[in-house]
């Protein structure tokens, strides 16, 4: 007898169902189990299934996600409001020098349009099911946005910090990694929300015409 997925022999079977060529080893239960199998790979009968909940994968997922809030804290937030804070304030009618448009423009950016780029990139704003907590595009996205900011931070604390900085980390930073990739969400949004609109009036002004296959008299 052999292993109905692996087709190896000589090893200790299980019979996970009701018919007979249900035969598996512990590998390849192993693997059914991970992948959430509830259904017969043979008679597609459903599984006798017990669920539990695995400590170990949600303490990861939960470290991933820590993880992540940290690098975004101390990468991304802190060394720009550090800067913010430390700058003395030059008493010009330039927004670009004014604290609190610095301290606005840098939580708004971080705090409302990250996170919606995030959501957009991982398609949680069209399907609403987060089936990885993040996907190829975010990580590239998060990947190339953190480091861009670490070495923003280390050229500032290298060089020295002027009173322009802000100009410096508004044109360099939040335009190319906010700002732009924020307008093409929108775009495609509406994009995406426009061609709903014409794929419904299509669809509402149809009307279906029976054809007549032979006319009788009476």
């Amino acid at each position: 007898m052999i292993c109905m997925i692996c087709h190896d022999s000589n090893v200790q079977l299980i019979k996970i169902c009701f018919c007979n060529e249900s035969l598996v080893c512990e590998s390849c239960l192993k693997k059914l189990n991970f992948n959430r199998t509830d259904l017969c790979p043979i008679c597609r009968e459903p599984l006798r299934v017990e669920v539990v909940n695995d400590s170990g994968k949600k303490i990861k997922i939960i470290s991933k996600i820590i993880f992540f809030i940290l690098l975004i804290t101390f990468v991304d937030i802190y060394p720009i409001f550090y800067f913010i804070s430390i700058n003395n304030e030059t008493h010009t009618d330039s927004l670009f020098y004014n604290k609190s448009f610095q301290y606005v423009a840098s939580t708004l950016a971080t705090f409302i349009v990250l996170p919606l780029l995030y959501f957009q990139l991982n398609n949680f704003l069209i399907n609403r099911r987060p089936i990885r907590m993040i996907n190829k595009d975010a990580t590239f996205y998060i990947t190339v946005l953190t480091i861009a900011n670490l070495i923003y931070s280390i050229v500032l604390s290298v060089i020295g910090q002027e009173s322009t900085f802000f100009l410096y980390y508004f044109a360099s930073i939040i335009i190319p990694f906010y700002i732009l990739p924020f307008g093409i969400m929108i775009m495609n949004i509406l994009s995406q929300y426009l061609q709903n609109v014409i794929d419904f009036i299509e669809d509402y002004s149809k009307i279906n015409l029976i054809q007549s296959h032979e006319t009788i008299l009476i």
